[in-house]
């Protein structure tokens, strides 16, 4: 198994890394040891560092070698470990017991805040581990008798304000943006706020009057402060200040395809040339940095690079550009090709239809035997994805939407009708009518399966995602709108009522309900592509 570490000097790689794997998890019961797990990621400039101190430190990789069973996983390529085991924020690492269950975890840790954790928990583990493996086996007993049943609501205008409700007391009146610290666009809030503003009538609530005040100040700033790369086009990740100042300069695929579709739409709704400019610029940066030709969709990352950003424009073209990460991940290249066809729609470029065209045909022709999306083009990638299935499916609804004639002689429609028909039985949840975020896995053998087998620790209990959900939710609305199907239509209300009670209890990370509940309430006839007026 290929790890990967920082492309600087470091000795991480003299840690006795597992893949996360049944291997690992019976060494860890063989030998009586927790696991420790380490996700990162290649374009974490925090990740990088752990690498070349934390894991370089020769005390640290003596003492995980000897008293841990050591994991490491690549974060995007296991979006779903992260999601149970991650911390919060990028590295993280978790130590488990061998049955998989969190002991404790962090984000960055330096060497001697680190070796406290270790040490602590070995002696922990060697005082209490009798209890703690009977708490253990108590836990997995009553999560494997009782699937946690969230109970359903009737769906209704309620869900839109509601949902927006836990954003406005942070928005930041003075620079944009939500909270006073470092800050990140959140698309997610302001595409929510913009459907809101372009579907509902001003003085229907809170959220509605103030909609337009917090896009402008926030998109404003997120296009003429330091979040924006003036000189090479894109958007970094987040700024480290409240001014939007001193960013972290890693440049995510899915991050700047988010941007590029909310600012194409915005710049109809409040007729801003500059909110296109802006969109167009990001594409433009897409298209020369990430777009990897021979494979015909876009690469995930660019790393940060201090001295290079800090560089004079001039000074900056003559130094070579940070790392590319030039594996491709299905649900990014999904929101690029939304990005697209919003670009299409707003500036008729047929350029823009072309690329996501050919974006989505890859997509499309990688599928799995059970016709599912392949997360990667990796070897060892999973098709028990539920982002990769439901942003394809959103793809395919967009491009059939946005009039982009289709390159696979069948229409878009047709391809979204066979994924959904795909995505359904493998990742419905029994009893309820939600998704779950990890499907059934495919019959593996040998290596290959060890690298996919996806039932251990906490990945034995699924979860249904709220965003994934909801953006099933609204793309059963719009494939019953163009289908004239009222089973998906039903489809969408009962996964609505049946997710809010979960959401109800992530704040403002539920923004995209009001998302889904402005489409399926309020969408009728009207496209959410262009967010355009009803006929």
């Amino acid at each position: 198994m290929h790890f990967r570490f920082s492309p600087r000097p470091n000795r991480a790689h003299d840690i006795n890394w597992h893949i996360w794997s049944e291997e690992a998890f019976a060494r860890a019961e063989q030998e009586d040891r927790p696991l420790f797990l380490s996700l990162s990621t290649t374009w974490c400039h925090w990740c990088a560092t752990m690498d070349e101190t934390t894991f370089s430190d020769p005390i640290i990789i003596e003492k995980l070698n000897e008293e841990f069973v050591p994991v490491r996983v690549d974060a995007d390529e296991r979006p779903d470990l992260y999601a149970r085991y991650g911390m919060g924020g990028w590295p993280s690492f978790a130590v488990l017991t061998p049955e998989g269950e969190l002991m404790t975890g962090a984000t960055y840790q330096p060497p001697d805040e680190l070796l406290e954790v270790l040490l602590n928990v070995t002696d922990v583990w060697s005082q209490n581990r009798d209890d703690i493996r009977r708490e253990v086996a108590e836990l997995q007993a009553y999560f494997a008798e009782h699937r946690p049943g969230p109970g359903a609501v009737e769906p209704g205008d309620f869900l839109i304000e509601g949902s927006l409700a836990p954003a406005l007391p942070s928005f930041d009146e003075e620079y944009g943006g939500f909270g006073r610290g470092s800050k990140f666009p959140r698309p997610d809030i302001l595409e929510a706020l913009l459907y809101l503003t372009a579907m509902v009538p001003q003085g229907s609530g809170e959220a509605r009057d103030k909609a337009p005040a917090i896009l402008l100040t926030t998109l404003d700033a997120v296009v003429e402060r330091g979040l924006h790369d003036q000189v090479e086009g894109g958007f970094f990740r987040y700024a480290t200040t409240r001014e939007w100042e001193f960013p972290h300069h890693e440049k995510l695929l899915a991050d700047n395809a988010l941007l590029i579709r909310l600012l194409a739409a915005a710049s109809q709704v409040f007729s801003r040339r500059k909110y296109l400019d802006a969109a167009e610029s990001a594409q433009a940066y897409l298209d020369s940095r990430l777009w990897l030709k021979k494979k015909g969709v876009y690469a995930s990352s660019q790393a940060p690079d201090l001295d290079y950003y800090q560089a004079e424009p001039a000074t900056r073209r003559t130094l070579a550009a940070p790392a590319v990460d030039d594996r491709s991940f299905a649900s990014g290249n999904a929101l690029a090709a939304r990005a697209l066809a919003h670009l299409y729609v707003h500036t008729a470029k047929k350029e823009y239809a072309e690329r996501a065209a050919s974006v989505v045909s890859t997509l499309c022709s990688l599928r799995s035997p059970r016709g599912l999306v392949w997360h990667s083009d990796e070897p060892t990638a999973l098709d028990t994805m539920l982002a990769d299935q439901i942003d394809t499916l959103c793809a395919l609804l967009d491009l059939h939407e946005a009039g982009i004639a289709t390159t696979r002689g069948r229409e878009w429609l047709d391809d979204a009708v066979e994924l959904w028909t795909a995505i359904d039985p493998v990742f419905s949840t029994a009893g309820v009518p939600l998704l779950e975020d990890i499907g059934t896995p495919r019959a593996t053998t040998g290596e290959e399966g060890a690298a996919l087998d996806i039932r251990l620790g906490r990945m034995t209990r699924p979860q249904a995602p709220v965003q994934e959900n909801c953006r099933a939710a609204a793309a059963l609305a719009r494939m019953g709108r163009l289908l004239k199907s009222s089973a998906h239509h039903e489809r969408a209300l009962a996964i609505l009522g049946h997710i809010t009670p979960t959401a109800a209890e992530i704040g403002n990370y539920a923004a995209e309900l009001a998302t889904a509940a402005l489409v399926v309430l309020r969408g009728g006839s009207r496209s959410p592509l262009g967010l355009s007026e009803e006929d």
